[in-house]
Protein backbone atom coordinates (compact mmCIF):
# COMPACT_ATOMS: atom_id res chain seq x y z
CA UNK A 1 0.00 0.00 0.00
CA UNK A 2 0.99 3.74 -0.70
CA UNK A 3 0.57 6.75 1.29
CA UNK A 4 -0.96 9.56 -1.06
CA UNK A 5 -0.77 13.54 -0.10
CA UNK A 6 -3.35 15.39 -1.45
CA UNK A 7 -4.15 19.01 -1.42
CA UNK A 8 -1.48 20.26 0.28
CA UNK A 9 -1.70 23.61 2.45
CA UNK A 10 1.28 25.58 3.60
CA UNK A 11 2.19 23.56 6.79
CA UNK A 12 0.41 20.34 6.31
CA UNK A 13 -2.13 17.65 3.84
CA UNK A 14 -5.28 18.63 3.87
CA UNK A 15 -5.72 14.62 2.98
CA UNK A 16 -4.01 11.71 3.74
CA UNK A 17 -4.76 8.08 1.97
CA UNK A 18 -3.09 5.33 2.98
CA UNK A 19 -5.23 1.99 1.38
CA UNK A 20 -8.61 2.45 1.31
CA UNK A 21 -8.71 4.72 4.72
CA UNK A 22 -8.65 8.69 3.95
CA UNK A 23 -7.28 10.96 6.88
CA UNK A 24 -8.69 14.62 6.60
CA UNK A 25 -7.80 17.05 8.60
CA UNK A 26 -9.44 20.16 10.95
CA UNK A 27 -12.09 21.74 8.46
CA UNK A 28 -13.72 25.24 9.71
CA UNK A 29 -16.73 27.12 7.89
CA UNK A 30 -16.10 29.63 4.79
CA UNK A 31 -17.40 32.29 7.18
CA UNK A 32 -16.58 32.74 10.74
CA UNK A 33 -18.92 35.24 11.53
CA UNK A 34 -21.94 33.01 10.29
CA UNK A 35 -24.47 32.20 12.50
CA UNK A 36 -23.58 28.64 14.36
CA UNK A 37 -25.94 26.42 12.56
CA UNK A 38 -24.80 27.90 9.36
CA UNK A 39 -21.02 27.01 10.48
CA UNK A 40 -22.26 23.70 10.80
CA UNK A 41 -23.52 23.24 7.49
CA UNK A 42 -20.80 25.72 5.94
CA UNK A 43 -18.30 22.90 7.69
CA UNK A 44 -20.60 19.63 6.44
CA UNK A 45 -20.38 21.38 2.78
CA UNK A 46 -16.71 21.59 2.82
CA UNK A 47 -16.05 18.23 4.10
CA UNK A 48 -18.72 16.86 1.20
CA UNK A 49 -16.22 18.75 -1.24
CA UNK A 50 -13.25 17.31 0.37
CA UNK A 51 -14.31 14.04 0.22
CA UNK A 52 -15.24 14.12 -3.47
CA UNK A 53 -11.38 14.63 -4.22
CA UNK A 54 -11.10 10.74 -3.03
CA UNK A 55 -14.25 9.75 -4.43
CA UNK A 56 -16.00 9.46 -1.09
CA UNK A 57 -19.49 11.04 0.17
CA UNK A 58 -20.74 11.82 3.51
CA UNK A 59 -21.61 8.13 3.60
CA UNK A 60 -18.25 6.86 3.75
CA UNK A 61 -17.28 9.14 6.93
CA UNK A 62 -16.17 6.17 9.36
CA UNK A 63 -15.19 9.16 12.42
CA UNK A 64 -15.38 12.61 13.03
CA UNK A 65 -13.58 14.66 15.87
CA UNK A 66 -15.95 17.76 15.91
CA UNK A 67 -14.64 20.70 18.22
CA UNK A 68 -16.60 23.47 19.69
CA UNK A 69 -16.08 26.67 21.24
CA UNK A 70 -19.12 26.38 23.17
CA UNK A 71 -20.68 23.08 23.79
CA UNK A 72 -24.03 24.59 24.34
CA UNK A 73 -24.21 24.31 20.67
CA UNK A 74 -24.46 21.33 20.82
CA UNK A 75 -27.86 20.25 20.29
CA UNK A 76 -27.69 22.65 17.38
CA UNK A 77 -25.08 20.58 15.97
CA UNK A 78 -26.87 17.42 16.38
CA UNK A 79 -30.05 18.80 14.78
CA UNK A 80 -27.87 19.37 11.92
CA UNK A 81 -26.09 16.02 11.73
CA UNK A 82 -29.51 14.20 11.74
CA UNK A 83 -30.46 16.08 8.33
CA UNK A 84 -26.87 15.93 6.86
CA UNK A 85 -26.06 12.17 7.78
CA UNK A 86 -28.44 8.58 6.65
CA UNK A 87 -29.08 7.02 9.56
CA UNK A 88 -27.45 3.36 8.81
CA UNK A 89 -24.61 5.96 7.84
CA UNK A 90 -23.81 8.16 11.11
CA UNK A 91 -20.11 8.21 11.79
CA UNK A 92 -18.72 7.37 15.13
CA UNK A 93 -18.08 11.45 16.86
CA UNK A 94 -15.97 12.61 19.64
CA UNK A 95 -17.27 16.07 20.21
CA UNK A 96 -14.77 18.20 22.37
CA UNK A 97 -15.21 21.50 23.54
CA UNK A 98 -12.39 23.93 23.45
CA UNK A 99 -11.52 27.39 24.34
CA UNK A 100 -10.25 29.23 20.86
CA UNK A 101 -10.15 27.79 17.53
CA UNK A 102 -7.94 29.84 14.71
CA UNK A 103 -10.43 32.50 14.13
CA UNK A 104 -13.83 33.46 14.85
CA UNK A 105 -14.76 29.96 13.84
CA UNK A 106 -17.09 28.36 16.04
CA UNK A 107 -16.54 24.70 15.00
CA UNK A 108 -14.52 22.40 13.43
CA UNK A 109 -13.84 19.13 12.17
CA UNK A 110 -11.93 16.47 11.46
CA UNK A 111 -12.40 13.13 9.61
CA UNK A 112 -11.65 9.80 9.05
CA UNK A 113 -13.17 8.05 5.88
CA UNK A 114 -12.86 4.92 3.51
CA UNK A 115 -11.49 6.39 0.04
CA UNK A 116 -12.63 4.26 -3.13
CA UNK A 117 -9.64 5.98 -5.03
CA UNK A 118 -6.95 3.06 -6.10
CA UNK A 119 -2.91 3.68 -6.60
CA UNK A 120 -3.60 4.32 -9.79
CA UNK A 121 -5.91 7.08 -10.20
CA UNK A 122 -3.18 9.17 -7.96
Amino acid sequence: MKKHHIDQAPAFHRIVVYGPTAYLSGIVAEDGNAPFEAQVNQVLDRLASVLAKIEATLDDVLSVTVFLTDMRHKKTLNSVWRERFKLQCLPARATVGVSDLDGPYLIEISAIAVSKMRDSDV
